[in-house]
């Protein structure tokens, strides 16, 4: 027991001042144990250099003691992730609404849902005030 508690300090000793695992590390692991199991199946080089590249860099991420750098590239994932997940909200929400409202995107970049079977009528976007008719 006592040299158990041992290697216990000693590894919280080594890993004290570095960043340790985070979101962006464990999904690279994780990819990288995806292509390790597809890897075996395929027989591809390239899929296992892949496999080796993703794991070294998330053990580089998770021994690293520059925090600053690797909450930016922490960030930049975040961000990234929460873009396409937007989008694929929106396109899944288009679906889902297809029969009842139809969307037009405006000059100034946001997109107007109006009810459809209407007809012909006048949509004015509450950004940028700029009317247009479409059919609905």
């Amino acid at each position: 027991m006592q040299f158990l508690q041992k290697l216990r300090w000693k590894l919280q000793s080594y890993m004290c001042g570095r960043y340790g695992m985070d979101k962006l590390s464990t999904h690279l692991y994780y990819a990288s144990l995806v292509l390790w199991a597809i890897s075996l199946f395929v027989r591809s080089r390239l899929l296992s250099a892949l496999f080796l590249v993703l794991v070294i860099f998330s053990l580089y991420r998770c021994f690293s003691k520059n925090i600053g750098k690797r909450n930016q590239e922490l960030m930049w994932y975040l961000n990234t992730l929460a873009k396409i997940r937007r989008l694929c909200d929106g396109i899944k929400r288009r679906w889902r609404d297809r029969k009842i409202f139809r969307y037009f995107k405006c000059s100034c970049g946001s997109q107007l849902r109006v009810p459809k079977g209407k007809g012909k009528i006048e949509i004015t976007c509450p950004k940028c005030h700029k009317s247009m008719i479409r059919r609905t």
